[in-house]
């Protein structure tokens, strides 16, 4: 099945869309991905668990995994916070640590795994994690790489896509593969360590 990916799901002309509504759908379809699971969630169950229609849904999100996806973006907001405390490797630490407690979260954390299982065997649906899911996320650590490149922390020779690549790929390893602690204390580390390669000589 091909997935459709879009950067929005697309609304029709009409009233706009009730935060009550949509707060509504976005709880509902958090419940049932805990409860039920990426694979096994539908649209018909959201709808009768948030109390609206079917074709609401479809009116706000061209299927459940975009709106699997915008759920989960939900809850990831204030852990994807861009902090700016002067430091580009101290906010780098911050918005790491609040990452890993997303994804750590007991109830949360097995929706984000759920989901790159589904990634790891559709190109429709990792392509569509990168453009509603982890483009956003990068795009704030954009925002941190810039500023410590202009404040003389980061050495801007390696670029922007590299440089976030080398100081989150060994978070992302433990998260994965889970061999090896994600506390604030073990996060912070690992993060300090990455950026020293990244300090201008």
């Amino acid at each position: 099945m091909t997935i459709p990916v879009a950067n929005e799901p697309k609304r029709k002309p009409g009233r706009p869309r009730s935060q009550a509504v949509e707060a509504a759908v976005l709880q509902a379809t958090i419940d049932l991905l805990i409860e039920v699971g990426l694979k096994d969630m539908t649209m018909d169950a959201i709808a009768a668990r948030a109390g609206v229609s079917k074709a609401t849904l479809y009116k706000w999100w061209p299927s459940k995994l975009h709106l699997g996806l915008d759920a989960l973006l939900s809850r990831g907001k204030v852990q994807a916070m861009v902090p700016d405390t002067g430091s580009a490797v101290e906010d780098f630490v911050l918005n790491a640590q609040g990452i890993s407690r997303f994804y750590t979260d007991p109830k949360i954390g097995p929706c984000i795994m759920q989901l790159w299982g589904e990634c790891l065997n559709s190109p429709d649906l990792l392509a569509l994690y990168r453009e509603r899911f982890l483009s956003r996320r990068r795009a704030g650590l954009h925002i941190i790489h810039e500023r410590g490149v202009a404040r003389g922390d980061i050495d801007g020779r390696y670029g922007v896509e590299l440089a976030l690549d080398i100081i989150y790929g060994p978070l992302i390893m433990r998260l994965l593969t889970g061999h090896g602690l994600v506390n604030d204390h073990e996060v912070e580390q690992l993060i300090r360590a990455s950026f020293a390669g990244l300090i201008p000589r």
